[in-house]
């Protein structure tokens, strides 16, 4: 009987399933769109595409990101950490909202202001946003 050590990428996936079990929350993604307001003009609008777990940690200003300063100076800025290889994380792009089920606190929307993807050597990805 042979030995065959688990490669890197092995134990890369083994900790993202550990880290996902740290998701508490479910999230429902609502994407953005603009449709006509029958004026002539266009409205925004967020339609829902399902949904993912996920876990929301609020900002505190002496977290290290790689966001804008402007960003890092409200006070109504978080973060959402969700699975790397969800498939609905692929789709989430600017002004899409996270309605997140919080069972602590009550249901708290996040718009998206950037999506932070790890690729490869990641474990969670993550999520800065505003609530609204």
């Amino acid at each position: 009987m042979s030995f065959t050590p688990p490669t890197l990428l092995d134990e890369i996936n083994a900790a993202a399933v550990a880290a996902e079990v740290t998701l508490l929350f479910t999230c429902t993604v609502m994407q953005y769109s603009q449709v006509p307001d029958g004026k002539g003009g266009r409205t925004d609008s967020w339609t829902s595409v399902g949904t993912m777990p996920c876990r929301l940690v609020e900002w505190r200003s002496d977290q290290p990101a790689n966001v804008g300063e402007e960003l890092k100076a409200r006070n109504d800025y978080m973060m959402v950490f969700f699975p790397m290889n969800h498939p609905l994380g692929d789709a989430l792009k600017l002004r899409d909202r996270l309605i997140i089920n919080d069972t602590t606190k009550d249901v708290c929307t996040i718009e998206i202001q950037a999506v932070e993807t790890l690729g490869t050597w990641g474990i969670l990805n993550r999520i800065y946003g505003v609530k609204v």
